[in-house]
């Protein structure tokens, strides 16, 4: 098991082994007796049906647990070497230069139709001229 995985998974599992104290207390408090022992038309649970809830329910949580261990912790990406570090650094880098270049230089998108890329500065220059002659 992962090293980091550990803790969650312990955790998990104190949780769950606590779980069956606290809904025997949850089940044996007086508010909870005082709801079964009203009358009803329904028949009386009996000590089998407590037993098979208290299984469905940390049946339910164990289930619950595996889902999560099988689907999440073993799919968890790994440490980054410093390779890749620097490989993602200098990918980064060419990127940012390469978009800086193109906003900031005149280059043909387009030849046969006339289209030219220009600089940022120099559209918004002209932008703002067209407005104003259009105001």
């Amino acid at each position: 098991m992962d090293e980091e995985a550990k803790p969650v998974f312990t955790t998990i599992i104190k949780a769950i082994a606590v779980l069956p104290s606290e809904l025997f207390t949850i089940l044996n408090s007086p508010f909870f007796l005082a709801m079964t022992n009203e009358p009803s038309t329904e028949p009386s649970s009996s000590s089998p049906n407590k037993i098979l809830t208290i299984v469905g329910v940390v049946g339910t949580l164990l289930l619950f647990v595996l889902i999560l261990y099988l689907a999440y912790l073993p799919n968890r990406a790994g440490p980054v070497d410093k390779a890749r570090i620097e490989q993602r650094k200098q990918n980064l880098a060419e990127n940012q230069a390469s978009e800086i270049e193109r906003a900031t230089t005149y280059a043909w998108v387009d030849r046969e139709n006339g289209i030219v890329r220009i600089p940022i500065e120099k559209a918004m220059d002209l932008t703002v001229k067209d407005w104003q002659e259009s105001q």
